[in-house]
Formats: C-alpha cells, sequence, structure tokens
C-alpha cells in the first residue's frame, strides 16, 4: 500500500495501516488522529490508545498517560 502526502491525509489512512501494524501495547499518535473510529481499531488489536483529544471534545484529556505521549517522538517520522 502506497500513499502519496498529496493524495489523503493520515487520519484518513490510518484505519489501513492500524490494520497491517504488529501488535504492540500501547499505540500513541497525535491529536490530529483523535477519533473513536481509530481508538476502537486499536482497542481490536488489544492495544492501549495514547491519543490526546482535540481543545473542543466533550471528554478531555484527564485519562491521558502524558509519560507515555511523551516517547510518541521516538518513532515519529518526517
Amino acid at each position: 500500500m502506497v500513499f502519496k502526502e498529496q493524495e489523503v491525509h493520515a487520519a484518513k489512512a490510518a484505519p489501513d495501516l492500524i490494520a497491517i501494524l504488529p501488535k504492540a501495547d500501547y499505540s500513541i499518535t497525535d491529536k490530529g488522529y483523535d477519533s473513536e473510529e481509530i481508538r476502537e481499531q486499536i482497542r481490536k488489536k488489544s492495544s492501549t490508545p495514547i491519543i490526546p483529544r482535540k481543545k473542543n471534545s466533550k471528554t478531555g484529556n484527564a485519562d491521558i498517560d502524558w509519560c507515555l505521549y511523551k516517547y510518541r517522538h521516538l518513532v515519529a517520522v518526517g
């Protein structure tokens, strides 16, 4: 599967990308991936989503493990 940056936003491609990822204890992403669809797909792979909610979210970020979230940069590319 090949995506070009100008063709699709990463959040739209996320379900296809999550489907092919190996099992992980945690899936850490930024606010751009804030959707229940993405969170649910991550949970179905027996992984815990660490995704901050956007500012306009009614749920808020009280449940985010900010210590884990700080490690997001270790796998971020480009």
